[in-house]
């Protein structure tokens, strides 16, 4: 199988051929696209983290929706088209509300989170004039940055909660964690992107 073309591959796989060439024929096509798809989907997100996640979820689309790809094009015409989308689309979904800080909070950490929560609603989108516009996105590539200084697991917090819109439990579920604990990780990393905007004198613009 290895000495078959792209064509031939994805013909195993639409036809009604063994699991385990069905798996020789995605690996060998994941190993064709890869790079080229990473390096692709590098240039539309802003960490290489995120770019390898969702050339994996890209690939889980193509899988699951082989049956219709059509030969009338190209297979990584097909498969860049998928990925260009996904990330369309991952970027909406994160536009649509990046801070839906709604959660219930305590007096104690209502206080406590007050100046935190300022920065995340530098995030909010709304209809600003051009002028606003300049400045808001500034401040949303600002905030980006002090999320980019936190330790890995409350970075991938902060992402679950406000770019994916996770729940607690799905949160918890992710990361092998309590509930309390992903709500006290949660307050911590929205406190130090605060400490981290004070060190580097960025809290006045926002």
């Amino acid at each position: 199988m290895k000495e078959l073309n792209v064509e031939a591959q994805v013909a195993i796989l639409q036809g009604n051929s063994t699991e385990r060439e069905k798996n020789i024929a995605s690996q060998l096509l994941v190993k064709r696209f890869n790079r080229s798809l990473l390096f692709f989907v590098s240039k539309m997100v802003r960490q290489v983290e995120e770019a390898e996640d969702i050339v994996q979820q890209v690939w889980e689309k193509v899988f699951s929706h082989i049956d219709q790809y059509q030969p009338t094009k190209a297979f990584s015409t097909w498969v860049f088209k998928i990925a260009n989308n996904h990330v369309i689309d991952v970027k909406r979904k994160r536009k649509l509300d990046i801070v839906s800080l709604k959660d219930p909070l305590t007096n104690e950490v209502a206080d406590n989170n007050l100046r935190s929560h300022k920065l995340m609603m530098s995030l909010k989108d709304s209809e600003p004039n051009p002028e606003e516009a300049i400045h808001i996105n500034a401040r949303k590539d600002m905030v980006r940055d002090l999320i980019d200084m936190l330790s890995p697991q409350m970075k991938k917090i902060i992402e679950l909660r406000y770019f994916e819109e996770l729940s607690y439990d799905e949160i918890a579920e992710i990361i092998g964690k309590p509930i309390g604990t992903v709500k006290i990780q949660l307050h911590r990393a929205k406190n130090k992107m605060e400490k981290f905007a004070v060190e580097l004198n960025l809290q006045e613009r926002f």
